[in-house]
């Protein structure tokens, strides 16, 4: 009809299409869907990948370790032994020597050696007086024989020398005693038998002397070895009764 809009059918034509925008907006859509469908498929295939990989067995897995504590450290840390066990070895036992004589001490000075009965013997003489002591004073040895004045000197000893605080005279007494051990005191017997003199047994040592007469007067000397000392005398022009026998009886007491 002129001048009238033409109606459409009731219900709108079955076969029309829609808009372009809206056809835009459904394809937007049906993407998103796929692309959703995807990702969660693949997070399954994943998840199914990785649980049923298992770990190999008897394989320790992150909760077997144990965790360090404050008192053990780490897990892994060699254990220490314990501070109070005591060593399974012996101890190694360190060289014994023999040991020396009952009643034998070394003397650690003169006046060890001597008692008041002796020294009265000497009213005259002192024991070491400063002269002797001078460095320009020759030593005194006890012997005129010089292998054996070596032997002295490399061995501990002491110097006891009666003589006149007034200086150097005619007369005098001299004694070292030496400390030897039981090869030493052989080769000092060997080496005193070997110059002439006397030796024979007395009071459990070796005793051996010599004396002789020259123009300032009388020498001798006296020695005596037992055990570990050695007694080595000179005197010159004087010798008091028992000299030796009192050195001997307060060494060996």
């Amino acid at each position: 009809m002129t001048g009238e809009f033409a109606r459409p059918p009731a219900g709108g034509a079955p076969n029309a299409q829609p808009p372009p925008a809206e056809q835009k907006k459904r394809s937007l859509t049906a993407l998103w869907i796929i692309l959703a469908a995807l990702v969660g498929a693949g997070a399954v295939i994943l998840y199914l990948m990785l649980s049923g990989a298992g770990a190999e067995p008897g394989a320790a897995g992150p909760s077997d370790s144990p965790a360090p504590s404050a008192e053990t450290g780490a897990a892994s840390q060699t254990p220490q032994p314990d501070a109070t066990t005591e060593p399974t070895t012996e101890p190694t036992t360190a060289p014994t020597t023999a040991p020396p004589a009952v009643g034998v001490v070394f003397p650690a000075a003169c006046e060890d050696l001597f008692d008041q009965s002796m020294l009265d013997e000497m009213p005259r003489y002192e024991i070491n007086p400063p002269w002797v002591l001078d460095p320009e004073t020759p030593p005194n040895y006890g012997t005129a024989d010089d292998q054996l004045k070596q032997v002295i000197e490399n061995n501990k000893h002491i110097t006891c020398v009666f003589a006149k605080p007034s200086g150097g005279g005619e007369a005098g007494i001299n004694t070292n005693v030496v400390q030897v051990d039981v090869t030493t005191a052989a080769a000092v017997t060997a080496r005193l038998k070997a110059l002439g003199q006397n030796c024979y047994e007395e009071l459990s040592g070796v005793r051996c002397v010599m004396e002789n007469k020259h123009e300032e007067g009388m020498y001798g000397e006296s020695h005596f070895l037992r055990d570990d000392i050695w007694l080595a005398t000179g005197y010159g022009n004087m010798g008091p009764d028992g000299y030796t026998h009192h050195i001997i009886g307060n060494i060996w007491n």
